[in-house]
């Protein structure tokens, strides 16, 4: 339980809190939320990473991984001209949402030579939580705080690395560098925090992503459900690969249940189902909800089908082995709470088990949160 304090914060928090993500978006309303109901005054800095490019030439993708993400580009580039109007409409939802629900500072910063001229003013400073440290984007050095001067009280919270491990010595000098700026070191992954403490050499602590910070109900008490007419299976898959559709459709003839796409990704124009376009956050919430059954891809997706105490499988969205893996992010989740077994692999026969016991993941949850409250706390306090 949060409880509010006397000791009043006015905290800015450097996190992805734009773009077309229900996941980013998600985060940084739960993170947002918290730090509110523990009694401060929260506030995403705009920083616009979009405008900055990774020119360090370095990536962790393969040739043959480039190629595919390349052909995936140009496949989204045609379907988004096919749902256009959708894209469109889907863009105007997230904007809404991070107009209305999201506290923003009213300066916006489009470089680290802005925020250094100009940085903004916070008793505390908060970085997190995705992938704000993936080493693809090591030149984002302002997530990092490097902007500000060493006497702030600056925080990580939950971010994640996306990695399991960083083999490129230039990678690794430059997040060595830039994390002396940060005073309190936490990571989303047990594999993040292993190689951040290698990297560092200092201890990092393992925290819960934000958005599982606020519970079920308090999630529904802010975004209340609408009921769905037709009882369904959810798929909300940000990858290519077949096989979780497949296995989605078959667990749906099963059951006897329709399915329910919420439009992510090119393939789905072609595939069987209903297709959901224009799901912004919020509706995100409520089709969770009201889901008997869900596949996903996505570390939030998973997250917050724990969460909720969803029948879930989680799918692998690309590559598994190599150090370009993102694997980590959602086999390390599901870890914690002995759900490795809802973690499904391409070609892997799939024996439908409903049998989740949630009591028991619910009172890890609670471990968890508790946990992650208390680090937050501690920090706050410097």
């Amino acid at each position: 339980m949060i409880t509010e304090t006397n000791d009043i914060k006015k905290i800015g928090i450097m996190t992805f809190h734009d773009g077309v993500s229900h996941g980013a978006m998600l985060q940084a309303y739960g993170l947002q939320t918290t730090l509110a109901k523990q009694g401060h005054k929260p506030e995403i800095i705009n920083y616009d990473r979009k405008v900055l490019p990774n020119k360090s030439g370095v990536t962790l993708l393969t040739f043959r991984g480039r190629v595919k993400a390349k052909l995936i580009k140009i496949a989204q580039f045609f379907v988004k001209i096919f749902v256009r109007k959708h894209v469109l409409e889907t863009k105007r939802k997230f904007n809404d949402f991070q107009t209305n629900e999201l506290n923003i500072s009213k300066v916006r910063y489009q470089s680290i030579a802005e925020l250094r001229k100009n940085p903004p003013i916070y008793d505390n400073y908060i970085v997190g939580s995705d992938q704000v440290w993936n080493p693809d984007s090591i030149n984002h050095e302002a997530y990092y705080f490097t902007f500000l001067s060493v006497d702030k009280n600056t925080i990580a919270y939950a971010p994640s690395i996306g990695v399991s491990k960083i083999d490129i010595v230039e990678i690794r000098e430059k997040m060595r560098e830039y994390l002396t700026h940060v005073k309190h070191l936490s990571c989303r992954e047990e594999d993040g925090k292993k190689v951040i403490e290698e990297i560092t050499n200092r201890k990092v602590e393992r925290v819960l992503d934000p958005s599982l910070l606020l519970s079920h109900e308090e999630w529904l008490t802010h975004f209340p459900a609408v009921k769905q007419d037709k009882r369904y299976v959810l798929c909300y898959l940000l990858g290519s690969l077949s096989y979780g559709r497949k296995a989605a459709r078959k667990y749906a003839r099963k059951h006897k249940l329709k399915v329910i796409y919420i439009f992510q990704n090119p393939r789905e124009v072609l595939t069987v189902g209903k297709k959901k376009y224009g799901v912004d956050p919020k509706e995100f919430i409520s089709l969770f909800e009201g889901a008997e059954a869900i596949f996903t891809d996505s570390f939030h997706g998973t997250a917050f089908a724990v969460n909720f105490n969803k029948t879930f499988y989680s799918l692998v969205r690309r590559n598994h082995t190599g150090p370009s893996s993102r694997i980590s992010r959602i086999k390390g989740f599901l870890e914690i709470f002995d759900l490795q077994d809802r973690l499904l692999f391409p070609k892997q026969k799939m024996s439908f088990s409903d049998k989740i016991n949630f009591d028991e993941v619910n009172k890890k949850l609670e471990i968890e949160r508790n946990n992650s409250l208390d680090y937050l706390k501690k920090s706050l306090a410097g």
